[in-house]
């Protein structure tokens, strides 16, 4: 076994110890015995995951389902802090590394010294409370009532509790459905344990649940309509990219998967256009560049790389000598910065190729990035990060 195997061995071992479970549910179950995973998460994580409630002990017992239920039920700060001491057991006598966290018993110990407060209060926030727990206000009617009275809440709600619920938001701010049912569930707990009567709605929840499919939904549209973009350009460009294809098939394939970044494509050039355009450099351009302008005047990849038409700069500032009589700008590269472009160095009479410099402005300094443009698109652009990120 090499070196690198026996860490990945040891390290896989640390993990898992003696465990035939699923990698996800070691994880949750370690970063829950750690302390990473708020006591909400783990509730409803608990909940919802079937395959989770279901891990038997040493025993065969599903030592997790006894801890399944209603978050607002009186003494749940308790019982996660012991469902805490169960896993860790459960995860150090499978040889499993971990550090337990104290976390979850200092959070039920703040629990039980909060409910000990809530009589406390003033008659006019406890009848309030009710009236949420009962499902009587609206999320609006609540954030901006808690905000008015965050400050009557001292030894009953901590500050990270008020954060959570929303309330340190400006008041122009809607409230999150997701927040108002976190909230609910923490005043229920508080009040459960002083009056068992009590029935809790299930306003909060249902609201939290349709905003939460609202946002899904919105998020299938919006993909949908992404990819319903994505082919409209690819079917716009397909022809160009052929085109281009003739001369530079690689890069042509690569433009091809990555159709949905063209930002811009102007394919309409004659041949008298670049004509035109060698004559308003006064330079001659190599033949493959100008095979590429007869295919492609302007072609933006999503504010990556930006060919556009060449010109030639009136100063290089700070560079003392340049590689070739004639520089020639032939795109915008943000290689490593804004505002960093790829030029063409052209010998001053007709070739069918030459290099290509990149100008990094920020240095400022001339590097040789390519032998030739045609290596330029098919073995630079078409094989590096850009296609990747695009």
């Amino acid at each position: 076994m090499s070196k690198h195997e026996s860490w990945k061995h040891a390290d896989d071992k640390a993990f898992r110890g003696s465990l035939d479970l699923p990698d996800e549910i070691i994880t949750t179950l370690r970063s829950f015995a750690c302390g990473e995973m708020p006591a909400a998460s783990w509730t409803h994580m608990l909940a919802t995951q079937p395959k989770l409630a279901s891990v038997r002990d040493g025993e065969g017992h599903t030592f997790l389902s006894e801890f399944v239920g209603d978050p607002r039920a009186r003494g749940t700060a308790r019982r996660i802090s012991e469902a805490h001491r169960r896993v860790c057991d459960f995860l150090l006598a499978h040889d499993v590394v971990v550090t337990p966290s104290p976390r979850y018993e200092k959070e039920a110990a703040a629990d039980e010294r909060a409910v000990a407060e809530v009589p406390k209060l003033a008659p006019a926030l406890l009848d309030t409370l009710h009236a949420f727990v009962a499902g009587n206000l609206s999320s609006n009617e609540w954030m901006s009532w808690l905000r008015e009275h965050r400050d009557c809440f001292a030894g009953v709600l901590t500050r990270r509790e008020l954060a959570e619920f929303g309330a340190s938001r400006r008041k122009e701010v809607a409230p999150k459905a997701d927040e108002v049912a976190l909230a609910h569930v923490r005043v229920c707990q508080l009040l459960l344990a002083h009056d068992p009567s009590l029935t809790p709605s299930e306003r909060y929840d249902q609201e939290a649940t349709a905003a939460e499919n609202a946002r899904l939904e919105q998020e299938e549209r919006e993909e949908a309509d992404r990819e319903r973009r994505v082919r409209q350009r690819r079917d716009e460009h397909a022809t160009r990219i052929d085109r281009l294809g003739a001369a530079f098939p690689k890069f042509a394939r690569a433009l091809k998967r990555k159709a949905h970044a063209i930002e811009y494509f102007h394919a309409d050039v004659s041949e008298a256009d670049v004509d035109a355009t060698e004559r308003g450099l006064g330079v001659c351009l190599t033949t493959e560049y100008r095979s590429f302008l007869s295919c492609c005047r302007c072609l933006d990849l999503g504010g990556t790389i930006r060919f556009d038409e060449p010109f030639e700069p009136g100063q290089w500032t700070g560079i003392k000598r340049l590689p070739a009589p004639h520089m020639v700008i032939i795109a915008e590269f943000w290689k490593d910065a804004d505002g960093d472009q790829l030029v063409l160095a052209l010998p001053g009479k007709p070739c069918a190729e030459a290099p290509v410099y990149y100008y990094a402005h920020a240095w400022p300094k001339l590097v040789k990035f390519a032998p030739s443009f045609t290596h330029l698109l098919e073995k630079k652009l078409s094989r590096t990060e850009l296609f990747r990120e695009l």
